[in-house]
């Protein structure tokens, strides 16, 4: 187990801070907790400062978590072989991991494509799709909307129609668009 000056310096190497540095000498690893829960999908760290601590950055680590606080840990992400920068003070390439999420590329969902949607599994044995399991709302704008505005005056666009758009969502004029 980790000494406890080496844990509070652990929870001190995720402050967001470039120039803190961490520096596990006996080699035992650390553990921390965080205040909140925390999304994440990789993993990179900024190489040490000084010449000497060159041999000190991992080029092998392993990352588990315990998700519901239990001393029961699940494997997120290992690197054997990092590729790190010889520069001090630079980011390494990032490790990623998946946590039981799956990215599916849907473009930009407008008219009819946008609504809810049931979720629904199938097995690698027979393909069906028999098992719901859940349903997935997908926002965006409802079809093309035609806005007018004449040059050398004031424009107030709007509203935009569709299911779930936000105030903080932005409006683009542009000449020419090819999806």
């Amino acid at each position: 187990s980790a000494s406890p000056g080496l844990a509070e310096a652990a929870r001190g190497a995720l402050d967001g801070n470039a120039s803190t540095e961490l520096l596990d000498e006996g080699l035992v690893g650390f553990e921390f907790e965080l205040e909140r829960p925390v999304w994440a999908d990789g993993l990179s760290f900024v190489t040490g400062s000084g010449e000497a601590s060159v041999v000190r950055d991992p080029v092998a680590f392993s990352l588990e978590a315990s998700p519901d606080g239990s001393r029961a840990w699940l494997p997120l992400a290992r690197a054997t072989a990092l590729e790190v920068p010889r520069e001090r003070g630079m980011e390494t390439e990032v490790v990623r991991f998946n946590v039981g999420r799956t990215t599916y590329p849907l473009g930009v969902p407008t008219g009819h494509d946008v609504g809810r949607y049931h979720l629904c599994w199938a097995s690698r044995v027979d393909g069906s799709f028999a098992v719901e399991a859940g349903s997935l709302l997908l926002k965006g704008l409802t079809g093309i909307q035609d806005q007018w505005c004449f040059a050398g005056t004031s424009c107030e666009l709007g509203p935009v129609a569709g299911l779930g758009l936000s105030p903080a969502d932005r409006v683009l004029a542009v000449a020419h668009f090819e999806p």
